[in-house]
Parts: structure tokens; sequence; C-alpha cells
């Protein structure tokens, strides 16, 4: 698979597509800014909030796919 750009838009919306610009990302979901490229393949599982799998298979059947993402930064490590 092609690398797979992606996007921060409103909220905690991130959009992911293998279009380099965005252009085909929703635009009541934008703005959308780059945040970066990724390889993701089938079975590498949770990547950056998403399941790799459904990642890829909206983006083969759509072009694109979008998703609310929380993502949690502690100043405390987990413990182990």
């Amino acid at each position: 698979m092609p690398s797979i750009h992606v996007f921060k838009g409103a909220g905690s919306n991130y959009g992911f597509t293998t279009d380099p610009t965005g252009s085909n990302l929703p635009a009541d979901k934008g703005p959308w800014t780059r945040v970066r490229d990724i390889e993701m393949n089938r079975g590498d599982g949770a990547r950056i909030g998403v399941n790799s799998d459904d990642v890829l298979d909206a983006v083969e059947r759509d072009r694109a796919y979008v998703a609310s993402v929380s993502i949690q930064i502690t100043d405390k490590p987990p413990d182990k």
C-alpha cells in the first residue's frame, strides 16, 4: 500500500487518504492540515488511534477515511 497521508481537521477529526493534497476529504469536517505520512499495512492493528484495516478498506472503497480520534497525553509514564 502506498503512503497514507494524515490530516487534522476541525475538533478531533483526522482524515486519512492517498491524496497528498487532501482534496478528497469532506470540507464540512475541515479545514484540513497535513500532519504526516505513514506506511500502513493490513494486519498492523491500531495505528495512531485507528485500525489499519478499517483505514485501508475505506481508502480503497471511498478514497478517504475520517475518524474522530481522541489522544490522551499525560506527564507521567504508565506504571510498569
